[in-house]
């Protein structure tokens, strides 16, 4: 029995020494698919690559990973569309993530991944710094998956049998070149669509109607002479920078509902709203009303750009604060000095009108302003707030152009809230 046990245990010893001294069996080489994939998309794509060294069983387990990243190769004397050309020429398996943010000399190299992807399950396609030439190939509109899509610095035409994305979630454009009805069309036919960014888009979007049931984001900055946002009941955060030189004086139409109404009039569900640039210019064009015929009730955070040497703007302004009972913080800047042809600059008579009709800032809390420049339709303005927001807790000037007397007055104002302060940098 003695003798049955040892040997048993020098078996056992040995066949352990064995095992130890096999390169071949370690403790990373017969772990399951998904865990090989989830080490490997953790590693930028040239160290997943690096891993081939490992073992015979790690050889090639790169090339099934279903997240291709690019943004961190470096650029060397071999051309970075050769670098991925060979990435795909033997890769196998799904691809759910694409991204690639350098630019491509030539177009063909996209077309061909392209169709690459889009026979292959691509979810998230980030394409940048292309040629503002380079058209988009039609197959990428074929795609039925993908969930997110970033693009920049092309040309968009979706073909007139395009169907939709009916799974995009996120849509970002930047310096893409785009019809108008064609953009209103690829929104539309975006029924999940809830994050939706347009940067700087080459199109002259006239009367632009953005139409998406369940948006819940979104993101403007560019040029636009009308806008309009429908049907998104879902819509919480908006970011709105719309630049000047496309509505110049002979765009504005004095008269009738104001473009306050006209694009935020339908956002009741609004938390996070910034009006940046000269917006509120554009806004208030029409009959201003004293407050919104419906409020914000979700309305917490607000930011704007206001041109205090326009009565009109700073009009526009005021409904903004008075149609929102529940803002908590309010961050403001200075700029520019209106339209010439419509500029009244506000005067005592105007802010003595407004303190008679009231404003509800019971829950304001913070306010934030910069490019202050010392002026007194300025220091009206801060007057305004600091005796109608009772629970304030602080104020912050930034950078004040003409600050000594400036400063000594701001700090003799009346204060609604007796815990507030005024932070002056």
């Amino acid at each position: 029995m003695a003798r049955t046990r040892s040997a048993k245990a020098t078996r056992g010893k040995s066949s352990l020494q064995n095992e130890r001294s096999d390169p071949d069996l370690d403790l990373i080489s017969n772990l399951p698919v998904d865990a090989y994939n989830a080490i490997l998309m953790c590693l930028p794509l040239r160290d997943a690559v690096r891993t081939s060294i490992l073992s015979r069983k790690w050889r090639y387990r790169w090339a099934s990973i279903p997240h291709l990243v690019f943004d961190g190769i470096k650029r060397c004397a071999i051309d970075l569309a050769d670098i991925v050309n060979g990435v795909l020429l033997v890769h196998n398996g799904p691809v759910h993530k694409f991204v690639c943010s350098y630019y491509v000399k030539a177009p063909y190299h996209l077309d061909q991944w392209i169709l690459f992807l889009s026979k292959n399950g691509i979810k998230q396609l980030t394409l940048g710094f292309l040629q503002h030439s380079y058209r988009v190939h039609s197959r990428l509109f074929s795609c039925q998956a993908p969930s997110d899509l970033h693009l920049t610095g092309c040309k968009i035409n979706p073909p007139p049998a395009f169907e939709g994305f009916r799974g995009l979630r996120n849509l970002y454009l930047q310096r893409v070149c785009i019809a108008n009805d064609e953009l209103e069309r690829l929104i539309l036919k975006c029924p999940l669509l809830e994050t939706l960014t347009l940067k700087n888009c080459y199109s002259r979007l006239i009367h632009f109607v953005i139409n998406a049931l369940n948006l819940r984001h979104l993101c403007l900055s560019g040029e636009f002479k009308d806008l309009q946002i429908t049907n998104s009941p879902l819509l919480i955060t908006a970011a709105i920078d719309l630049t000047r030189n496309i509505y110049g004086a002979e765009h504005l139409e004095q008269g009738g509902v104001c473009n306050l109404i006209k694009i935020l009039g339908s956002l009741h569900h609004i938390e996070k709203l910034e009006l940046q640039g000269y917006l509120l210019e554009f806004f208030s064009m029409g009959n201003v009303p004293d407050v919104l015929p419906t409020s914000f009730l979700h309305l917490k955070n607000l930011s704007m750009g206001i041109c205090f040497n326009d009565r009109k703007v700073v009009l526009t302004a005021l409904c903004m604060l008075r149609s929102s009972p529940n803002l908590e913080m309010l961050e403001f800047s200075v700029c520019g000095y209106g339209i010439l042809e419509f500029q009244v600059i506000p005067n005592a008579g105007f802010w003595e009108a407004q303190e008679h009709l009231g404003c509800l800032l019971n829950h304001l809390r913070t306010v934030k302003m910069t490019g202050i420049m010392g002026d007194e339709c300025e220091l009206c303005f801060i007057r305004f707030l600091l005796a109608n927001a009772p629970v304030l807790e602080t104020m912050s000037t930034g950078k004040i152009v003409k600050k000594s007397r400036f400063l000594k007055d701001m700090l003799q104002l009346r204060r609604a809230s007796t815990q507030a302060i005024i932070i002056c940098d």
